[in-house]
């Protein structure tokens, strides 16, 4: 990368800096933040479908799996006041 000079807008003193003439690290760090997100999005989803094929309902698996991807400490649903409330298959 060659080093373009610029002038600084609060000084009148020229400043160095680098300006990439393609930005390939951005749009990398971009895509793999993309794709953290999306992992973290089928894996709760996977975790509230497979909760709910325990018998709990949409927003306790919801609130569960919420809880266990996040660190809550509390549920939604009937796991509002704790997590006794579901069947051992749940757990």
């Amino acid at each position: 990368m060659s080093r373009a000079k610029r002038r600084c807008p609060a000084r009148t003193v020229a400043c160095s800096a680098e300006i990439p003439k393609e930005p390939q690290a951005v749009f990398f760090l971009a895509k793999a933040v993309q794709g953290v997100c999306h992992l973290y999005a089928l894996i709760h989803c996977a975790f509230s479908l497979g909760l709910a094929a325990t018998g709990a309902d949409l927003v306790t698996a919801f609130g569960v799996a919420a809880a266990r991807s996040n660190g809550m400490g509390v549920g939604l649903g009937e796991t509002a006041a704790g997590f006794g409330g579901l069947n051992d298959a749940a757990t």
